[in-house]
């Protein structure tokens, strides 16, 4: 494992220029999507990849697009704490993060926490300019502790997705979550 620093990344617009080759995080779903689907998602407008370097080599990417979530969906408490604040909307935006995936040989040096804080971080400061109130992901069920650790939630209808899951563990299962990026 090579030891790097988060604030020693540049992250960087995905662009035409760039060689994402040598991409490897040992998720074939997310190679896949990296090398073979994101260019074309970008020109189409469906969301937006970023590259996370490290000197000249690719060490992760994330991925996002906007989103909103139907209130009916979430979790009954949530619901009633949106209500007492007066927010009865049917739904709610968000920032969807679609994918994140960090190189094998950086595994282990806080760089998907550190994005994920990062994602964080610019929903607040987007949400001074824009309506958003959510942050949603598709977490693959192996990486769910990833986002159990800032605090999101599951849909109430993917506890189905996650019992499947630990009967048959196969590493494109995903369950989506939620976080309330202003609940105090």
């Amino acid at each position: 494992m090579n030891k790097i620093e988060f604030n020693d990344l540049i992250i960087e617009k995905l662009e035409d220029h760039h060689d994402i080759s040598c991409f490897e995080c040992g998720n074939h779903d997310l190679n896949e999507f990296l090398m073979e689907k994101s260019r074309d998602q970008m020109n189409n407008k469906v969301n937006v990849t970023y590259l996370c370097k490290y000197d000249s080599y690719l060490v992760a990417f994330f991925t996002w697009c906007a989103d909103s979530i139907m209130l009916k969906k979430i979790i009954d408490k949530d619901k009633d704490y949106l209500e007492e604040l007066g927010i009865n909307y049917e739904t709610l935006p968000a920032l969807k993060l679609c994918r994140l995936a960090v190189d094998k040989q950086y595994h282990g040096n806080r760089i998907g926490p550190e994005l994920v804080e990062l994602v964080i971080s610019t929903a607040l400061e987007l949400s001074k300019t824009i309506g958003l109130r959510f942050i949603t992901v598709d977490a693959y069920c192996n990486a769910r502790w990833l986002y159990d650790k800032y605090l999101f939630k599951m849909f109430p209808k993917e506890e189905r997705k996650l019992v499947k899951y630990k009967r048959n563990p196969r590493p494109e299962h995903t369950i989506s979550m939620y976080l309330d990026i202003h609940k105090e």
